[in-house]
């Protein structure tokens, strides 16, 4: 099975599922997606200005060239991923996907004899995961935990199975992991990702993280099976980012 990554305005992954022998199709028509799905809200909804207004008409995804990458389950390398960027039917590219917006930048850098850098800190919070009924802040708030801690040591050693899968699974995909940190918050942690100079690359390598972090805490079993301890939590995670020209 391949996994067929697109990412929507709010950094969120979409996409399909395909058998392997679908892998050359796509590669030579692309895979048609409506563009409406890459204005979806944060809840995956429609907007209706988007979705309607123009008959929900679809655009054509092609392979991002070298994408191509093996993935880590709870099961061992089963699995490959590949990324897909927009375009309309005349082949321009679609300026609703954030990967043609940020191609569009650093072209514009380019232009002007000038190469954008960047470095990026992954930031998360493995939070309780609500009882039926509980909403996320009610269930903060039974936690007996306080902020600071940095750099401990020991939170590492808690969490020590989980953060080992993120390794692995990073390193199977030849992501650029350069370690992690305690932050200053309950629960606050930061995944350090190597400087670049290659902007487009990097920002595939972030989605590509972000993509595969949550999963081994969303997935029930695939926590309880990395580490009894954390089968009640959940991943929140964000990212900052410092650009230099």
């Amino acid at each position: 099975m391949v996994e067929a990554l697109i990412t929507d305005c709010n950094g969120i992954a979409r996409g399909k599922w395909l058998p392997v022998q679908k892998l050359d199709a796509i590669g030579e028509q692309g895979l048609k997606l409506p563009k409406s799905a890459l204005g979806l809200d944060v809840w995956g909804r429609d907007i209706p200005e988007l979705a309607h207004a123009n008959g929900d008409i679809d655009g054509y995804c092609h392979l991002v060239e070298g994408s191509l990458r093996p993935l880590l389950t709870e099961r061992g390398v089963d699995q490959a991923q590949v990324l897909l960027t927009m375009f309309d039917k005349d082949g321009a590219p679609y300026m609703g996907d954030p990967r043609q917006v940020l191609q569009a930048l650093v072209t514009r850098f380019t232009d002007k004899a000038m190469k954008p850098c960047m470095a990026v800190e992954l930031e998360f919070s493995l939070l309780p995961k609500p009882e039926t009924n509980e909403s996320i802040g009610l269930s903060l708030r039974n936690q007996y935990t306080v902020g600071g801690n940095l750099y401990a040591l020991s939170e590492l050693d808690y969490h020590g199975p989980l953060l080992e899968a993120l390794r692995q699974a990073f390193d199977t995909q030849d992501l650029p992991y350069e370690g992690i940190i305690k932050e200053s918050a309950p629960s606050q942690f930061e995944i350090n990702v190597a400087y670049s100079d290659d902007v487009m690359l990097l920002a595939d390598q972030v989605i590509r993280m972000q993509r595969t972090s949550a999963p081994l805490l969303q997935d029930t079993d695939s926590s309880l099976a990395l580490c009894p301890s954390l089968s009640t939590t959940r991943l929140e995670m964000d990212f900052m980012c410092i650009a230099a020209y």
